[in-house]
């Protein structure tokens, strides 16, 4: 079984040199999601998962086996996106969702010569995941928290003891009403849809205070006419 993995993993890293010599980009997007595949049999990685896709014809858990994908997405006309890595997640073990989407990108990463920006879902949006990735000049774009804490820059020092503050003063709802509203129509979902945005640069502190540039945003329901729940997006 090992012996297979390093020649997937190797059949994996020659994609990634051909595609990037095929279409070669300034830039490319790393997206990393997982899937649930049902299964009732005694496959390796069945078990009760919890499904957040919320599909109105299946219960909130189910029965299936749970892979992390890494895919590689590169702009050409259209947006191309190729699949380069599927891992099973366990269902025993100390193995999980967050362990193997860090360790695709510690494999993966040296092979890309290009600047590197993540793509993923509010769940992979953690600071053992996107530190490294920070470290190693990548970018992320995700979704997080609405309550999430951010923080405006510390006022410059007036005295040389102690510590420099990381973070100045936090960022409130009273703030983020206070910015400045754009509304700009993309396409979205299919269709072209009006969205409403807000942005701040910003301190974030689950990344300990690395600077981020945070985004809510809501997209205008035609049919209700009313705006969507806002979302935060960095």
């Amino acid at each position: 079984l090992e012996r297979r993995s390093l020649r997937t993993q190797a059949l994996a890293v020659a994609q990634i040199h051909w595609l990037l010599e095929a279409l070669p980009q300034p830039r490319v997007d790393l997206i990393i999601d997982d899937t649930l595949v049902l299964d009732t049999t005694k496959a390796p990685g069945v078990g009760i998962r919890f499904d957040h896709s919320h599909k109105h014809n299946r219960p909130a858990f189910v029965r299936a086996q749970n892979w992390v994908a890494l895919i590689l997405r590169m702009p050409s006309g259209k947006a191309l996106s190729f699949p380069i890595r599927l891992r099973l997640v366990p269902n025993t073990g100390n193995s999980n969702k967050l362990k193997i989407a860090k360790a695709l990108l510690q494999v993966f990463l040296p092979h890309i010569p290009v600047p590197v920006r993540l793509l993923t879902d509010a769940w992979f949006m953690r600071r053992r995941l996107l530190l490294p990735l920070i470290h190693s000049q990548g970018q992320f774009i995700g979704q997080v928290r609405k309550d999430t804490a951010l923080f405006r820059d510390p006022p410059p020092r007036s005295s040389r003891r102690g510590r420099p503050r990381i973070y100045g003063d936090k960022i409130t709802a009273d703030d983020i009403a206070a910015l400045p509203t754009e509304i700009v129509s993309l396409f979205l979902y299919g269709k072209w849809q009006k969205v409403r945005l807000q942005t701040i640069v910003a301190k974030a502190r689950f990344l300990n205070g690395h600077p981020v540039r945070a985004v809510w945003s809501a997209i205008y329901d035609e049919k209700h006419q009313r705006w969507s729940s806002t979302r935060l997006y960095i």
